[in-house]
């Protein structure tokens, strides 16, 4: 459903004022399939940058944090802990994010039936606009709503932990408790959700740059 919705978004944008229904807009087609294999493997790089960045930085702060939380186990559970892997998961998203961010425009052009425009051509067509494209997407998506989920966390873990003497026994309730994991969740992906919508639109706007070879920053020419 979110990928039929994010290709018939891009073909909006793209290719308005073209009239177009909405059950052609989100009946499934060869697009659909190009923009799910783009998908897909753009997903697995991510997923290897991930893991190789993650394992950087947290090669780096891991012994850091193991040497405090060894001092004062108490210390886990603490606002200054949880402010520091919330930094550290964002170092990690931005650092995927720029090694991503030059393959990123193949797919509005999947979603429009671009077919001269496939990953290598996207790297192509990027160079010299991908740490721009990754600065507006992080300043634009990443940190507002990963931020947003952040304060969210920060509060109901504050208002759990504040004044708790056995600070682990509260953390395996909370862990226990299905209500609170649904919320928590609930909220996680609410928000997750809308920041990705919104990096979908600033993508779009920036391919469509791109394309019409617009340089990154200046207003689009008038028709």
């Amino acid at each position: 459903m979110f990928l039929t919705f994010t290709v018939a978004w891009h073909r909006h944008y793209l290719l308005w004022p073209e009239p177009t229904s909405v059950r052609e807009l989100f009946m499934w087609s060869r697009r659909h399939w190009v923009f799910l294999g783009r998908s897909l493997l753009i997903g697995l790089i991510g997923v290897i940058s991930y893991l190789v960045i993650g394992a950087a930085v947290t090669a780096v702060a891991g012994p850091v944090i193991f040497q405090v939380f060894s001092d004062d186990p108490q210390t886990l559970f603490s606002i200054s802990t949880f402010i520091g892997l919330w930094a550290m998961q964002l170092i990690i998203l931005v650092l995927v994010l720029a090694v991503l961010a030059g393959l990123l425009p193949s797919l509005p052009a999947a979603a429009i039936e671009d077919w001269m425009i496939g990953l290598g051509k996207a790297m192509s067509l990027s160079r010299g606009n991908r740490l721009r494209i990754c600065g507006v997407l992080i300043l634009g998506s990443v940190i507002p709503f990963h931020g947003i989920q952040g304060i969210i966390s920060l509060v109901v873990l504050n208002s759990m932990f504040s004044g708790a003497e056995d600070q682990i026994r509260v953390a395996m309730e909370m862990a226990a408790s299905p209500l609170l994991q649904i919320g928590l969740n609930f909220v996680s992906f609410f928000f997750s959700f809308l920041g990705i919508a919104i990096g979908v639109s600033l993508l779009t706007a920036y391919y469509q740059q791109l394309r019409d070879n617009v340089p990154l920053g200046s207003e689009s020419p008038s028709a």
